[in-house]
């Protein structure tokens, strides 16, 4: 007798693209936007900015790396003050 796959028709359009959180963090750590994170993700620039609104976790890891990112760039800028650069 063979198995019969139930399959829930109540779940309808693609399968949820799962997302790893660190990944999401290093890319928005080396100043990659949306379109670069979907390109690497293979995915719409669209579903990233849904997951940012709607995945809390998501949006967490992502301004984690833009803040990181902000940080190393602000300590750049005064190293360079400090070493006597006049721009």
């Amino acid at each position: 007798m063979s198995e019969e796959v139930q399959i829930d028709k109540s779940i309808t359009g693609r399968p949820r693209i799962v997302f790893d959180l660190d990944i999401i963090e290093k890319l928005a750590g080396l100043g990659l936007r949306h379109e670069d994170i979907a390109d690497w993700h293979d995915c719409t620039t669209r579903t990233v900015e849904r997951r940012i609104a709607e995945d809390d976790e998501f949006c967490r890891a992502y301004k984690k790396g833009r803040s990181r990112l902000k940080a190393r760039l602000r300590q750049a800028q005064l190293d360079a003050c400090w070493s006597g650069s006049i721009p």
